[in-house]
């Protein structure tokens, strides 16, 4: 049994849909049938939806501060500029 599903989109967002379901060889109606089905198989949304970092309620390891100095360590470390430390895992 087949339904109807009915979404309310703005003229240009419909337009811009339209436009890439046909370059991709599949009408707007396909490609909503495919996000769905995909949903449904992840168990979630098809994509990542996330928030900005918030101080307040992330944790400081996730902060842009330290994502630039982990990106910086990782380039020294690409580089053959890293330091190895050793764990003494008996302490």
């Amino acid at each position: 049994m087949a339904m109807t599903v009915n979404v309310n989109v703005d003229d240009r967002t419909m337009q811009q849909f339209d436009t890439l379901c046909d370059k991709l060889g599949m009408d707007a109606g396909t490609a909503i049938s495919l996000f769905m089905n995909k949903a449904i198989r992840v168990h979630g949304l098809p994509f990542d939806i996330t928030l900005d970092y918030d101080e307040n309620l992330d944790d400081p390891f996730y902060s842009p501060e330290n994502t630039e100095e982990l990106k910086k360590a990782l380039i020294a470390f690409d580089n053959g500029k890293s330091v190895v430390h050793e764990v003494n895992y008996d302490d």
